[in-house]
């Protein structure tokens, strides 16, 4: 007796495209869609880039942490207390920093009263983050204006 088994072959499931705000004001642009829907969509398309540059910014900034190690106190202040300076700080997270993507630079002004100094932490993505301190210029000792104002813009950083 010949038996013939018939092979079943299902279909193959359809390919789904990944639908993201990209994809959508993409199809809206080539369906010729209204201008305020494709607004709608950039809209959409921005918050969801600035989503996403956010998770990626916290997830280097998690990785960098776990790596960091005390910085070493390699000074001596005016008060014989042991501190690092901005050099020691750059060489122990610079590199690790670098390597999740993350960077950081100061910025600086004066009003008439304080110098403020800002710190942003940036991550390559493009997310940002900024903080800044404020303080008066430290005027003790033998200082002259300008020295007053470069202590206080390093204390700050």
């Amino acid at each position: 007796m010949n038996t013939n088994v018939a092979t079943v072959i299902e279909p193959a499931l359809p390919v789904v495209a990944t639908i993201n705000p990209f994809t959508m004001l993409q199809t809206a642009v080539e369906r010729g869609l209204s201008v305020e829907i494709i607004e709608r969509l950039q809209t959409m398309c921005e918050r969801w880039e600035k989503n996403q540059q956010l998770k990626e910014f916290n997830a280097a900034i998690a990785d960098a942490k776990a790596q960091i190690k005390p910085i070493v106190r390699n000074r001596v202040g005016h008060n014989n207390k042991r501190y690092a300076d901005m050099a020691a700080v750059a060489n122990g997270v610079d590199p690790i920093l670098s390597s999740h993507g993350l960077s950081y630079r100061h910025r600086a002004n004066q009003d008439d009263n304080k110098i403020h100094v800002t710190c942003i932490l940036f991550h390559r993505a493009g997310h940002m983050e900024e903080t800044t301190l404020s303080a008066k210029a430290d005027t003790t000792g033998s200082k002259n204006d300008v020295q007053a104002i470069g202590s206080t813009a390093t204390y700050l950083e």
